[in-house]
């Protein structure tokens, strides 16, 4: 009896252990399972684990609480794992020749579950794509892609699954990387903290429920292959899974260098719109995008000033847009709501994003305007409440304030504010607070939410419309819940519009990478041509890289003063990382600059040359440098680079002795041959001090006298024997002609002296004297 029973033991044990183990190979990668853990992700060439800290394949939350499993068994493609307080969750797994997929069958008990979490540790630490969910080497590439919107690409971390701006689906740790992603239970009403984006917004904020939308369904691909092929691999993925496959002539689009060609946004209307789109023509720009085209967002009602004939002239635009084989924009903001849109006046829809309510202490007539209520939780803070706005019926009412003690009261209220009708109200009744934004508009809830995206789609429909940016993307967080509502809206308009549409987003998540054409980010709003967000945008490049985007370099807004010069210096960047951008422009800008014939020639020009890949590793490393600035030039179809040598000095404030000279003495060796002169001074301290009485000799001449008073941050443009003054933003603000100035810059040894008066010692003359060089090979 003692051996049978040893026997018996040891073949429960075995088969314990069988059942507990498994392998799953695809074309390059092995994935061991143990327990529930994921112990290996094996490179099938050399046998190279890229796993030495085991994590749990999945795991799951129940309330505030994570569990992990405790013991695993497979059979006929399915996992059942077994957690504490005896739940089960069964998941299916496919092993295909590029991944392998695991779905979230069957949990159970139901209704106790609140979230599923999948992780994968790995010890890959060199490129982290945070956004893709992918982690690469120089030997091995390992991803983790959402194989459905309702699956977030992220560290679970919230309730109502927001992860971050730039998304963090694979993260660096101590040990390499990890890559995670869940789903949570969204089919039960909910209190939770809402817009948890740089704190939480809205907090305690009741979300309604969205029938069927429990764990069951998660699912997600794993794959592992050299990082030569993880690109390929995910557009494979994209195609065996059902997920976006964005195609641009034939290409896709996350292979298209077409992409990057860059695009102009304008303000143009039915009247202008020809003028303008022959300036795009001149420009050789992807499309023309109107960037404030509407009177309302929620229904899309057109600008009737810009738009008489509504959609039928936009159409009309688009028509002849297309005709020149050019894309067409409109700008909107996602799911911001005009206070003028019929989804809000003047009846409001019961729909609106609500951040929680009381109810009426007393009856009101539709003249009262200090409304009791049983409590102002929500209606108190002040923080996120620009519009002041509660609900009650059908009328829509704003308070001023709210009184700090019992009985609490709306105080100084406008009755049916945003054009509802004042009514009488009465005791119980809900008092409902609408969730608004400092750009004073109102958001949808989940279910509303598909009624706008639809009413988009409408639009794109009816006009031809075929790009467009998810720009305020983050209003979806309204809904309450979190990266879902944002990668469903998307889902939902795209899945309703007839024609393809180039598209991009103020926000970068997981699952929309797969529908994104780019993310342009960068404003030209803060500073000069070349200052605005310009750290900003030369970082978001490598970001862009890590993540399988392509580059984009913002927005760069044309001005009367836009210079040959700045047009040169945004094209070098954007050919040093083959990066598209936006131009911002108006027609009167365009009409008042007189180089715009040659500004819109340059851009075609270089845009060209970086669709036909002519530069060359060490021509891009140097273009990508902010501080080089080159000329191109396009001869008997042969493309030449040109790039500029720059003298740079610095003349700053000197403490001395009495009688002794301020002035400072440099000394430079023009190699090159004899050009035109060119020089700029920019002045350089705090805000407000100034520096007058500037002289600068150049070779013992005196060549500029200014004993006007400049401020910190302008710069003095010398050339053509003309002064040209730019102030801080970039804007020309003076212009006078210098006959001193010399025509051109000799090629040998010059001496260059400067003195100037400081208003505080903090203040500087950056001088640079700019020469072109040789023909960069």
């Amino acid at each position: 009896m003692l051996k049978k029973s040893i026997l018996f033991v040891f073949l429960a044990f075995l088969f314990q252990s069988i059942f507990a183990q498994t392998k799953i190979t695809g074309n390059d990668f092995t994935l061991t399972l143990d327990k529930g853990k994921i112990t290996g992700i094996i490179d099938i060439r050399n046998n190279q684990n890229y796993v030495n800290e085991p994590a749990y394949l999945l795991s799951i939350a129940v309330k505030n609480e994570r569990l992990y499993p405790q013991s695993m068994q497979v059979s006929d493609n399915i996992i059942t794992l077994v957690f504490p307080k005896n739940i089960k969750v069964k998941i299916r797994y496919l092993n295909k020749p590029s991944h392998i997929t695991f779905e979230v069958e069957d949990v159970q008990p139901k209704n106790v579950v609140t979230g599923v979490i999948w992780n994968i540790n790995t010890t890959i630490s060199e490129t982290i794509g945070e956004c893709v969910g992918v982690v690469r080497n120089q030997d091995f590439a390992i991803g983790i892609q959402a194989l459905n919107a309702k699956t977030t690409g992220g560290i679970y971390q919230n309730d109502d699954g927001f992860t971050g701006e730039r998304g963090n689906t694979a993260v660096k740790t101590e040990t390499g990387s990890r890559l995670e992603a869940f789903s949570l239970d969204r089919s039960v009403e909910r209190k939770l903290n809402v817009w948890n984006e740089y704190g939480v917004h809205f907090p305690n904020m009741p979300v309604p429920p969205i029938k069927g939308e429990t764990t069951v369904g998660s699912k997600i691909a794993v794959f592992g292959c050299p990082p030569a092929k993880a690109l390929n691999c995910i557009g494979e993925i994209e195609a065996a899974e059902g997920l976006p496959h964005i195609m641009l002539n034939g290409k896709w689009i996350k292979k298209s260098l077409e992409v990057r060609i860059p695009y102009m946004i304008t303000g143009f209307n039915e009247e202008n719109f020809d003028e303008l789109l022959s300036w795009a023509e001149a420009g050789g720009f992807s499309g023309i995008y109107q960037d404030h085209p509407f009177e309302t967002w929620g229904h899309f009602k057109l600008s009737s000033k810009a738009f008489p004939n509504g959609r039928a002239g936009f159409k009309q635009c688009a028509d002849k847009a297309h005709a020149k084989g050019l894309r067409i924009g409109a700008h909107t903001l996602t799911t911001f709501l005009t206070p003028n849109d019929a989804f809000i006046t003047p009846v409001p829809d019961r729909r609106l994003a609500v951040t929680g309510s009381s109810v009426l202490k007393a009856n009101i007539d539709e003249k009262i305007t200090d409304i009791r209520v049983e409590d102002t939780t929500y209606f108190a803070p002040m923080q996120y409440n620009a519009l002041k706005t509660v609900r009650i019926g059908d009328e829509l009412i704003q308070y001023s304030s709210v009184s700090a003690s019992q009985p609490f009261k709306l105080l100084n209220c406008t009755r049916g504010a945003f054009g509802t009708k004042a009514t009488p109200h009465t005791q119980g009744e809900t008092v409902s607070k609408l969730l608004d934004y400092p750009y004073e508009v109102f958001f949808p809830n989940f279910d509303m939410q598909h009624d706008v995206a639809s009413n988009l789609a409408a639009f794109l429909n009816e006009t031809g419309v075929d790009h467009i940016d998810f720009d305020g993307h983050e209003g979806c967080y309204a809904t309450g819940q979190g990266e879902y509502g944002m990668e469903q809206y998307v889902l939902d308009v795209m899945s309703q519009t007839k024609h393809f549409v180039f598209n991009g987003s103020s926000r970068a998540k997981h699952f929309y990478w797969h529908s994104a054409s780019y993310l342009n980010w960068g404003e030209p709003w803060y500073g000069g041509f070349r200052e605005s967000q310009n750290d900003y945008r030369i970082n978001n490049q490598a970001y862009y890289e890590r993540n399988y985007l392509p580059n984009m370099l913002g927005w760069f807004l044309l001005t009367p003063t836009t210079s040959v010069d700045d047009i040169n210096w945004m094209m070098a960047r954007a050919a040093g990382y083959n990066a598209g951008f936006a131009f911002v422009t108006r027609l009167d800008a365009i009409k008042m600059n007189p180089n715009s014939p040659e500004l819109f020639a340059l851009v075609k020009l270089w845009s060209s040359a970086i669709q036909n890949q002519i530069f060359t590793d060490e021509q891009r490393t140097a273009l990508k440098n902010v501080n080089n600035e080159f000329h191109l030039e396009k001869v008997n179809n042969q493309y030449h680079l040109y790039p500029f040598t720059k003298y740079d000095f610095e003349h700053a404030f000197k403490r001395l002795q009495p009688g002794e000279p301020t002035f400072s003495l440099f000394n430079f060796n023009n190699k090159e041959k004899e050009q035109a002169f060119k020089m700029t001074i920019y002045i350089s301290g705090e805000k407000g001090n100034t520096v007058e009485n500037i002289s600068l000799d150049l070779d013992n001449k005196n060549i500029i006298t200014l004993p006007e008073a400049y401020p910190s941050g302008t710069t003095l443009l010398f050339s053509n024997q003309k002064l040209k003054v730019y102030n801080n933003k970039g804007a020309l603000v003076a212009e006078k002609d210098m006959p001193n100035l010399p025509k051109t810059l000799t090629t040998e040894q010059h001496t260059l002296k400067s003195n100037a008066k400081f208003s505080e010692e903090d203040m500087r003359l950056k001088i640079s004297v700019k020469v072109m060089g040789k023909e960069l090979k």
